[in-house]
This record gives C-alpha cells, sequence and structure tokens, in this order.
C-alpha cells in the first residue's frame, strides 16, 4: 500500500510529572472508506499499541479519523 493507513504524531506535554510525557494522536488514514478498518488497519494498529505499550513516556493515545474528503 503506497499510503500510510496509519499517522502518528507524539505530543510533548509541558509540565508533565515525570518529565518526558507524549500524547500521541494516532489518525485512521482511509477517508474515502470512512475510515472502516481493514486488514492493513488491524496491522498498523497492533503494531503502534505495541509501541505505545513499549514506550514509558507515553501517557495518553487519541485514536481518530482523518477527515472525509473535501466535496464542493
Amino acid at each position: 500500500m503506497s499510503e500510510d493507513v496509519l499517522l502518528i504524531e507524539n505530543i510533548l506535554v509541558e509540565g508533565s510529572s515525570p518529565a518526558g510525557g507524549v500524547i500521541s494522536v494516532w489518525s485512521l488514514n482511509r477517508p474515502d472508506k470512512l475510515n472502516a478498518l481493514n486488514k492493513a488497519s488491524h496491522t498498523a494498529l497492533k503494531q503502534a499499541c505495541a509501541e505505545a505499550e513499549a514506550d514509558d513516556n507515553i501517557r495518553v493515545v487519541v485514536i481518530r479519523g482523518a477527515p472525509p474528503p473535501y466535496s464542493p
């Protein structure tokens, strides 16, 4: 697949205790399919979950869908 089905952005939380806290925002990137889950997105989510579980700095995970394509 040429484009990522899951986009991940990590946002540093200022003043977190302990320091280094991160909010991880995951965006399902299949707006043309209304962000429906498929095998590739399931695989990407499982991998992202494993990586988040292993990272002690991640405090919160937010999962959202990409906005639908614009149609005038």
